[in-house]
Order: structure tokens, then C-alpha cells, then sequence
């Protein structure tokens, strides 16, 4: 399901979401950076719900799918765990896994490393 939201005739966001029987799941929202400060994907997820609300579309459930932290994180109340993994079938896929794995550490860390000192805290690990 593609979804936008709109001001006259300039996209203010558009959203793809996955529809499993009467569940939606959010795969990408994308926004025109125009209205950035406007907090274009909050606006169009409240929108996409209101809209759903409104003409009472069957759907039990929708999920954000974001990840914990995320500028959507407040605005689900009801949020539901969802982890992700890799099955690795041989040793080179069990190993670029693992290499993946680091990364994604090592960036979690470098980011966490940036906001602190955008913060202004000398020592990241406080």
C-alpha cells in the first residue's frame, strides 16, 4: 500500500507499507525536505491512521516496524518486540555475518560517540 500526504498539490511525505491480512506493517516512509521542519513522517503516519480510523478500513494492527529509539517510538503506543537475525548455511556466510555483526556495533558506537559530543560530554562512555 503506498500512501501520501499532501499540502495543495506538493507531497509532504509518502509512505510503503506491507499489508498481511489485517495487519499493516510500515517498510519505508520518505518525506520532501522542504517541510522538514514540520515533522513530515510523524504528520503522515497520524494522517494514515486517522484515514484508516475514518473509514474504518479492516486493520487490527499497525505496526511501525521502527527500530527502539526511533522518531516514531512515541507515537505507538502499543509496540510490539520484533528482533532480526541471519541464518548462515555455509562458513563464509556464517562469517560475513559475523563480519556484519561488528559493524553494526561499530556504528552504533561511533553514533552514540557523535551525539555525545554533540552534546558536549568529554567522556562518551557517561
Amino acid at each position: 500500500m503506498i500512501s501520501q500526504l499532501l499540502t495543495g498539490e506538493d507531497v509532504v511525505a509518502t509512505a510503503l507499507n506491507f499489508r498481511s491480512g489485517r495487519e499493516l506493517f510500515a517498510f519505508k516512509i520518505a518525506w520532501n525536505d522542504q517541510f522538514e521542519k514540520c515533522s513530515p513522517g510523524i504528520l503522515h503516519e497520524v494522517a494514515l491512521v486517522d484515514h484508516i480510523i475514518s473509514r474504518k478500513l479492516p486493520f487490527d494492527r499497525i505496526d511501525s516496524c521502527s527500530s527502539a529509539g526511533s522518531y516514531l517510538e512515541k507515537l505507538w503506543l502499543d509496540r510490539v518486540a520484533i528482533g532480526s537475525g541471519m541464518l548462515s548455511m555455509s562458513t563464509l556466510a556464517r562469517g560475513t555475518g559475523k563480519v556484519i555483526s561488528q559493524l553494526q556495533s561499530l556504528k552504533r558506537w561511533a553514533a552514540n560517540l557523535t551525539q555525545t559530543a554533540t552534546l558536549g560530554t568529554d567522556d562518551p562512555l557517561k
